[in-house]
């Protein structure tokens, strides 16, 4: 029985596709311990932003699915769109103009057209909802 590399495990835990719970989890904490969201503003950063990003997310992994995309090539997709969610971490809290250029930047670093398709959708929706 062969054991993963570290890497490899690490990488696909970084690849897997995030539940809500952690998401809004991860952001919240953020939020939070810089300062720039107080505790009577979470539940407004949750449904006005968390929540409509993290569906989004779902709403482009499914239609990957569907297009019945190499589970290697999600792989990699998915890990790509999960490094862009920890950019909306700051969603509510910073210029819109950063989250935006940050995604943007990620975008036009990808390499194939399954990653630019979905970090197009996701910059598309963020880009919306940040300047809401």
């Amino acid at each position: 029985m062969t054991e993963k590399a570290p890497i490899n495990q690490e990488r696909e835990d970084k690849s897997r596709v995030r539940t809500e719970q952690e998401y809004v989890d991860m952001c919240v904490q953020y939020a939070l311990s810089i300062g720039w969201v107080k505790e009577a503003q979470k539940d407004f950063l949750i449904e006005k932003y968390l929540k409509p990003i993290h569906r989004k997310y779902l709403e482009i992994i499914e239609e990957l699915r569907k297009e019945k995309v190499p589970e290697d090539d999600l792989a990699k997709t998915v890990l790509r769109m999960n490094n862009c969610l920890e950019s909306t971490r700051r969603i509510g809290s910073t210029d819109p103009e950063n989250i935006i250029r940050s995604i943007e930047d990620a975008r036009n670093r990808a390499q194939d057209e399954y990653a630019e398709y979905a970090l197009t959708s996701l910059l598309d929706f963020v880009s919306e909802i940040a300047r809401s």
